[in-house]
């Protein structure tokens, strides 16, 4: 985990907080904040230190992590309190790390304890944007195999006044800046043939509710008071770790955002392979702009099944586009040579390029035919889900080119390669060349299989049974870009027709009540893309836990489209679509209704 560095670290004592806190500053630097207690835990350490002067960044173009409200540049001379508490489960030979980001001044609308008793804030360092808690602790997710994501990911809800909290799960998390990241099998075995189980655990659901318990004790002890909700905020990894706790911890947070949720984990990283898988096979890997060229056909073929020209597939079902169409014809191709040098020669050579002319040769098309599931019997079926058309290939079948021998080849991710060859074959030996000559197709049904019976209790959050967070009265609210280039939408959509079915098969009630799905046509992994933006979800679900105003749709707003246009439409509650209502502005929300159909 990034944690901001300690200026002035302070290990603590387990001796008790006094109920009225002097002042909070003082409160970070001193020794007086107790150790929480947590069941089947031993608390190591517990560190502070205040962080004065700090620059927030946030990301551009928003997504998923800076869209609540939409956050640009920068929010800078922010101080709070940085807190780390560390702990182990005895006999199990781990080390996690939770991590809070606590404001240093309380907001006046905050109720501090039954006896009135507040931190004295007169000398409280609060210049300049710093924010005053708002009295809600809101804890983040991760993404990929880290539990928590760099701390900028959080800047957002920084300077907004939330308590944030995070855990590491016991390993090293992704820094999303640099291009060293931490090695999974450091953490994800014990030795050659065995897994670190214990390890997997803490990753897929135990460190979760640790960084729940121990969250809302420290806020308690620092504010002197408990937060008055408690939500989680996650996608992707993320999303799955926000339904593993309304599955399996129901009374942790009021409010929990599971956006594009990794709810099949261990059958969706199987099912990365299928197009690297494809393109060994037939020893043919296409170049990126070629797939680029499939996707960018099938959106101009069926940008208008939903009456709209805009960039968008959102009639996706209604979708049937050809790419063996596109077979043998020749197209401009921007490629990107891994071997360039980087000079001004290598500079001009790939500006060159750019305006190279391709035949589109089979396995392009090949691929795009069996990832939107044009292919009968493939072992999607009866329980996988295809990519939409407007999916980039991309992500599924990456390659790399080299401009020496004018050839390409397979680049999958680390996160596919790793989990196959660490927790399915369980051999860190194994390499990319070594899989591609082993993976058939028959093979690549037999590990399918092997994943889901090995980990799908450890990983997936597939339990249509919310009832218990029901009857805690929390609610969740799940959004899915139908682009996603990492978690096909059908997944979410399966998952949560499972949950309305078994809500009415019991004494539930509707499981609306409580849960809603929404779909962002257009919208990749957790943001980008050509569609309208989830924005202003996290205020939305607030108002639902917190006032009884459910949302029947979200906020949309498209950001950095390529030919400039900004669109807003509202995002309709599953299984509504927005429907334009043929008359008015298209890229204005007023003219769009949800409806049952296009």
């Amino acid at each position: 985990m990034e944690f901001v560095t300690p200026q002035a670290p302070f290990s603590f004592s387990p001796s008790p907080v006094a109920s009225t806190l002097a002042n909070l500053t003082a409160a970070c630097l001193s020794s007086t904040l107790p150790s929480p207690t947590l069941f089947g835990g031993e608390i190591l350490n517990v560190t502070s230190s205040l962080v004065s002067n700090y620059t927030a960044h946030f990301w551009y173009p928003p997504n998923f992590f800076n869209s609540d409200p939409p956050l640009y540049g920068e929010a800078g001379n922010l101080s709070f309190c940085n807190v780390t508490v560390t702990y182990t489960h005895p006999g199990q030979n781990d080390s996690i790390n939770v991590n809070l980001w606590l404001p240093l001044s309380v907001s006046d609308e905050v109720y501090i304890d039954t006896n009135g008793n507040r931190p004295d804030q007169s000398s409280v360092s609060n210049s300049g944007t710093s924010p005053s808690w708002n009295g809600i602790l809101l804890s983040h997710g991760g993404g990929g195999f880290s539990t928590c994501l760099p701390g900028f990911v959080s800047h957002s809800a920084l300077s907004q006044g939330y308590a944030i909290s995070r855990t590491d799960g016991g390993h090293p998390s992704q820094s999303l800046t640099t291009p060293d990241q931490p090695e999974t099998e450091s953490w994800a075995m014990v030795s050659p043939g065995n897994v670190n189980l214990y390890l997997l655990q803490d990753f897929a659901s135990t460190c979760l509710h640790d960084m729940t318990v121990i969250s809302k004790s420290i806020v308690a002890s620092f504010y002197g008071t408990a937060p008055k909700y408690s939500y989680f905020q996650g996608c992707s990894t993320g999303g799955r770790q926000g339904l593993m706790l309304a599955q399996r911890y129901p009374g942790d947070y009021d409010g929990i955002l599971a956006a594009a949720p990794a709810i099949y984990w261990p059958k969706l990283i199987v099912m990365h392979y299928l197009a690297h898988m494809m393109m060994h096979s037939l020893q043919e890997y296409p170049p990126a702009c070629e797939l680029d060229a499939i996707t960018k056909a099938a959106i101009e073929e069926c940008d208008e099944l939903d009456g709209v020209k805009d960039g968008i597939i959102s009639n996706e079902e209604q979708c049937e586009y050809d790419p063996f169409k596109l077979m043998g014809k020749e197209i401009p191709c921007e490629i990107e040579y891994a071997d360039d040098d980087g000079n001004e020669d290598g500079e001009r050579r790939q500006q060159q390029a750019n305006h190279t002319i391709i035949k589109v040769g089979y396995a392009g098309p090949h691929i795009a035919w069996n990832l939107w599931g044009g292919a009968p019997g493939s072992i999607r079926e009866p329980n996988w889900h295809p990519l939409t058309h407007s999916t980039p290939l991309t992500s599924f079948a990456s390659t790399t080119c080299f401009r020496k021998n004018s050839t390409c080849v397979a680049k999958p991710s680390p996160l596919m390669l790793d989990w196959i060859r660490l927790f399915l074959y369980k051999d860190p030996s194994l390499t990319a060349e070594d899989l591609a000559k082993r993976i058939t197709l028959d093979e690549l049904v037999r590990l399918f299989h092997q994943s889901d019976e090995e980990y799908h209790s450890f990983l997936s959050t597939s339990s249509p049974d919310l009832s218990a967070f029901r009857k805690r009265g929390g609610k969740m609210i799940t959004w899915h870009g139908t682009s996603d280039e990492a978690i096909m939408p059908g997944q979410t959509v399966q998952y949560y027709e499972e949950v309305l079915s078994f809500a009415a098969s019991g004494v539930s009630t509707d499981a609306k009540d409580f849960y809603r799905l929404f779909l962002a046509p257009g919208i990749q992994h957790c943001g980008s893309g050509d569609g309208a933006l989830p924005i202003n979800v996290l205020p939305q679900l607030r108002k639902w836990v917190e006032e009884g105003v459910a949302p029947d749709l979200l906020e949309g707003e498209s950001f950095g489209r390529h030919h400039g246009d900004k669109i807003r439409r509202p995002l309709c509650m599953y299984p509504l679509v927005a429907k334009y209502k043929g008359h008015g502005d298209m890229r204005k929300a007023e003219n769009f209704e949800c409806a049952s159909s296009f």
